[in-house]
């Protein structure tokens, strides 16, 4: 029952019965023999919009073992591009300091920015020593 009334609060029988779309009567039955059945909790679990699952869990319905069981099986696959891109700004907000590399867009090169590489930074950049297929100047 705990379950229950972290979820509801303080709303009355009535509010709770309408915001879950069940019958008052129903709900205040089952709040007095204080079983609550897995039908119901689902309606009120999806009237305050959270998971049915935790409802389930409270209720002894399933398990922990239960649940990994169904979600091991899922890939990547098996989501929407919108449930991705939710997944992956869920994981960006909750690094608070880390995550802030991508809150901007990426600055455009400018003339500077760009590395020119002349023939003669090639030679420069080039070591013969580390060609195995040539030899190096001082051994011709």
């Amino acid at each position: 029952m705990d379950w229950y009334y972290k979820t509801v609060g303080t709303d009355t029988v009535n509010a709770v019965a309408e915001n879950a779309k069940i019958q008052q009567s129903t709900l205040s039955r089952q709040l007095n023999n204080k079983r609550i059945t897995a039908e119901i909790a689902i309606a009120v679990a999806r009237g305050y919009k959270t998971s049915p699952l935790n409802a389930l869990l409270a209720l002894g319905a399933i398990t922990e073992a239960d649940i990994d069981a169904h979600f091991k099986h899922l890939q990547l696959s098996d989501y929407t591009d919108a449930e991705i891109v939710d997944e992956i700004a869920r994981r960006l907000d909750a690094m608070p300091d880390e995550g802030t590399i991508y809150d901007e867009p990426p600055r455009r090169l400018g003339p500077d920015d760009v590395i020119r590489l002349d023939a003669a930074a090639m030679d420069e950049a080039y070591d013969p020593r580390h060609d195995e297929d040539q030899p190096a100047p001082d051994e011709e």
